[in-house]
């Protein structure tokens, strides 16, 4: 569920997440009610980035795909928290991923 990862301001990042329960079995969140991805200041817990399957998420059956765009993190560099939600379609909802996100001053305009 930790997971870290880095990133320079600016740029395109696909995350691909399998998604598993307890007991390491791959879950399908396919039939997911709803399905959110943020990146949070951590210091205000302002919401800078937030994705949904109409922004930026597509799920399957083994699968969370979170597609960031240039401008989702242009102007950020710092550390940030990140955070993946889900919601099942018996309205049970748990936080699928969630770590922190270094993200790196661009330096060409």
């Amino acid at each position: 569920m930790a997971t870290d990862f880095e990133m320079v301001s600016g740029d395109s990042k696909v995350l691909s997440v399998t998604v598993r329960d307890d007991k390491g079995a791959i879950l399908n969140v396919s039939t997911a009610t709803k399905i959110v991805f943020a990146i949070i200041n951590m210091y205000n817990d302002q919401v800078l980035v937030q994705k949904d399957r109409v922004n930026g998420i597509f799920a399957d059956a083994t699968k969370v795909v979170i597609s960031l765009a240039p401008a989702d993190t242009a102007g950020f560099s710092g550390d940030f928290m990140h955070e993946l939600e889900i919601t099942d379609v018996d309205g049970q909802v748990f936080t699928a991923l969630q770590g922190k996100v270094l993200i790196k001053r661009d330096y060409i305009p």
